[in-house]
């Protein structure tokens, strides 16, 4: 398992607030959706007997779904203590019902369940983006 401190590492930077960096992970998160989206089609476009091209596909979206997950827990941790309790446990059920479908997405290589973790996503990420941009 990835560290979350060297991912937030990796896009913090002198500019970034802990709240952009937050909307960076989402914004690399989905990127990595999108991989996974591209492998899985490239799956469903194999021979039977091209096992090495399957092979080398699922690892793809094994990796790319790890760190989605260790982004998700990441983002989590970073929820403000000034949060009200009541507001922090329910985002945090919309991110753990995105990894619950995320990951049964890519197990079992279906590219409806990915779009309905997409639309999941979206609005947490849209949220923080607004919020900002309000500030």
């Amino acid at each position: 398992m990835i560290n979350p401190n060297n991912i937030y590492g990796r896009y913090q930077t002198s500019t970034l607030t802990p709240e952009e960096a937050v909307l960076r992970l989402h914004e690399k998160i989905l990127e990595r959706m999108e991989t996974i989206k591209e492998a899985i089609g490239i799956i469903n476009s194999l021979k039977p007997k091209e096992f090495e091209k399957k092979k080398e596909q699922l690892e793809l979206i094994s990796k790319e779904l790890d760190l989605i997950v260790d982004s998700v827990d990441v983002i989590k941790s970073m929820l403000s203590d000034e949060t009200p309790e009541e507001l922090r446990k329910r985002i945090e059920s919309v991110y753990n019902l995105f990894k619950v479908t995320i990951i049964a997405a890519c197990h079992k290589e279906d590219l409806k369940k990915l779009e309905d973790a997409k639309e999941i996503l979206i609005p947490l990420y849209e949220g923080w983006k607004n919020y900002i941009g309000n500030r």
